[in-house]
């Protein structure tokens, strides 16, 4: 799943644990690992939360919304 691999490449690069992610974003950490392991993908709300977070640019966000995989 390349969204999931996106997801934790974004959270190690901004510097972040799984469980700061879920404290700042408002989820359970088990959350943030099911996306990471692309077995779930946040819901549209919580992924702008992420996006914010991670300081992500219009060209990632668009290919988080809609992958090629």
């Amino acid at each position: 799943m390349k969204y999931a691999k996106w997801l934790r490449e974004m959270r190690l690069r901004a510097g972040f644990t799984q469980k700061e992610v879920s404290k700042i974003i408002g989820v359970s950490r088990k959350a943030v690992s099911r996306w990471e392991l692309g077995e779930t993908r946040p819901d549209y709300e919580v992924a702008q939360g992420l996006f914010k977070l991670y300081e992500c640019s219009e060209r990632e966000i668009l290919d988080f919304i809609n992958p090629s995989e």
